[in-house]
């Protein structure tokens, strides 16, 4: 893995960022494949 140089405390906001992005989509992502699945009737 890379190292996570702190430059002005960036690099930590920069990982609060990707976090927050990765927990929209795959909050997005869940929601959208149980809405999915339970409107598919078999």
């Amino acid at each position: 893995m890379t190292e996570i140089k702190m430059e002005n405390g960036r690099s930590m906001v920069e990982m609060l960022g990707v976090l927050a992005v990765m927990g929209v989509l795959s909050i997005g992502g869940v929601a959208g494949y149980g809405r999915r699945k339970s409107t598919t009737v078999s």
